[in-house]
């Protein structure tokens, strides 16, 4: 069933109408907010593309009264996981449509932490003909099973995936897992691991973003 979630939208100093930049659209984690996840804008240099940020459709009690999930549980309903995380997928798609029907990107790519991390990959392969790659920190595979039983083509995604080595909510090893899956899909995936917990690393953030820039240039010539 479509619903209606906010998109806030940020634009790179100097945005010229019509000139072609990257989309990012960006993906918080479980009990997040569009608007805490805008401000990772802020932590990057100089940053060249428009920054598309979608809230979690499903509210949620996390101490406060603006947290938000992508998927939803009950003990009495066993498929309601799944189906909401299927829904998920389908709002990052119309994001990216509505998007790139607003701004005309040069590539699209999906950044994520956490939850947001997990959606993102699954998402960015779900939607590979719209979607040039999928960026995720302290993130995670679910289930392998829709990546696996997924088109040859959704193996043309680029992935980048970041991980602190600290991290005590998501383990490592499931960044570690989630990496080798890609890998042996033969998907163009990196693996970047750095000093910390579950968070965004300010620095890996940086390259994460230098390595769009990079693919943006193999793939279109800038």
């Amino acid at each position: 069933v479509p619903c209606l979630v906010p998109v806030r939208v940020l634009l790179p100093a100097g945005y010229t109408p019509g000139a072609a930049y990257p989309l990012v659209i960006g993906l918080h984690g479980y009990g997040g907010n569009a608007a805490d996840f805008l401000g990772l804008y802020g932590r990057i240099e100089s940053p060249g593309f428009v920054f598309a940020v979608p809230e979690a459709p499903y509210s949620i009690s996390a101490g406060g009264d603006d947290a938000f999930s992508w998927s939803t549980w009950s003990g009495a309903d066993t498929m309601s996981y799944a189906g909401s995380i299927e829904l998920s997928s389908l709002l990052v798609r119309n994001t990216a449509l509505e998007m790139q029907a607003a701004f005309a990107p040069s590539s699209t790519w999906l950044l994520g932490f956490s939850q947001g991390a997990a959606l993102a990959f699954l998402a960015g392969f779900e939607n590979a003909d719209i979607v040039d790659g999928a960026i995720g920190f302290g993130g995670y595979v679910e289930d392998p099973g829709p990546f696996l039983s997924a088109p040859p083509s959704s193996r043309d995604l680029r992935v980048f995936v970041a991980h602190g080595t600290s991290d005590r909510i998501v383990e490592p090893d499931e960044g570690r897992r989630a990496f080798a899956l890609f890998d042996s899909l033969g998907c163009d995936a990196v693996m970047a691991e750095f000093e910390g917990g579950h968070g965004i690393d300010v620095a890996t953030l940086a390259e994460a973003i230098g390595w769009i820039q990079e693919q943006v240039l193999e793939m279109y010539g800038g």
